[in-house]
């Protein structure tokens, strides 16, 4: 016990501790963030989706639009409109506004966990790709986002389940 004191005394006593000279790693909630309109880059959103909620529920802050693009968005890497940056405000009432199909979704409301209610953050998620990427919703890959799902909850309902399929005539 009184070794491990010492040993902390002196790593304070000593500047060039190892802590820095110790390179920093980009953390997953550091990283940019990085929208892909394909199958792949959509498993990562979804995952990261998920872990986001866990982040946010272990610092007991509230899980809702604008806590998740306060934590994926940073100053450098928010997307412009008409050649100027667009602010944080700006970004999260582009997303709820274009999320705002099935129901309203505002900035501040609580969200469920996605694996419970997919349908909410499906829509999130293509108007994020939309504001990102500056695509229109019929550009945005739907079956790639459905099919991502799959891929990062093996073990929920996959989405669009219950729908017909076409008779290709």
């Amino acid at each position: 016990m009184a070794s491990s004191i010492r040993v902390a005394r002196a790593d304070r006593a000593n500047p060039s501790n190892s802590r820095k000279t110790e390179e920093r790693r980009p953390t997953e909630y550091g990283s940019a963030l990085k929208i892909d309109n394909t199958l792949d880059g959509y498993v990562q959103l979804w995952l990261r989706l998920e872990s986001t909620r866990q982040l946010l529920q272990g610092q007991c802050r509230r899980y809702c639009v604008r806590n998740i693009i306060r934590s994926w968005l940073h100053a450098g890497t928010l997307p412009t409109r008409h050649g100027q940056t667009m602010t944080l405000d700006d970004v999260v009432w582009m997303v709820c506004w274009k999320a705002s199909t099935i129901e309203t979704i505002l900035g501040w409301n609580e969200l469920p966990p996605p694996t419970i209610h997919p349908r909410i953050h499906r829509e999130l998620l293509c108007a994020l790709a939309q504001v990102m990427l500056h695509i229109g919703q019929n550009r945005v890959n739907l079956k790639a986002l459905d099919e991502a799902y799959c891929i990062a909850f093996p073990n929920s309902t996959p989405l669009n389940v219950g729908k017909k399929k076409r008779a290709d005539d």
